[in-house]
């Protein structure tokens, strides 16, 4: 009967040692868990700026990329003018040429006219 108190007892201390090691090792697990979450944490709280830094970076090359649509736009609208342009001013040109003939043969219907007021001052 001693010896099957003694085993029982030596079974409860096994059982109580074996429960705490259990304890204790979910508690290191926890910990390790802890100790991963706060590194990440750490990782996250230190990558933050390098990652708002990458972010406002590629927002930057968005707004000039947007930009640079803008002013292709602005430019092939300018083009447009120019050739609008550039054929005003040919009609203009055109026109000026005919105008210049225009006054030429007034001028030499003019001499024409005073020719004929000497040479007959009465039919004019």
């Amino acid at each position: 009967m001693q010896l099957e108190h003694t085993v029982r007892r030596q079974q409860e201390r096994m059982d109580h040692l074996l429960a705490a090691g259990q304890e204790e090792e979910a508690l290191h697990e926890q910990q390790i868990q802890d100790l991963r979450k706060r590194t990440l944490l750490l990782l996250y709280i230190h990558a933050a700026p390098c990652m708002v830094a990458e972010l406002q970076h590629a927002r930057n090359i968005e707004k000039m990329e947007e930009k640079g649509r803008r002013m292709a736009k602005e430019l092939e609208e300018a083009r447009l003018q120019l050739k609008t342009s550039q054929a005003e001013v040919t009609t203009l040109k055109e026109e000026c040429v005919q105008a210049k003939r225009r006054v030429q043969e007034l001028l030499h219907f003019k001499e024409e006219l005073l020719l004929t007021k000497k040479v007959y001052p009465r039919l004019v």
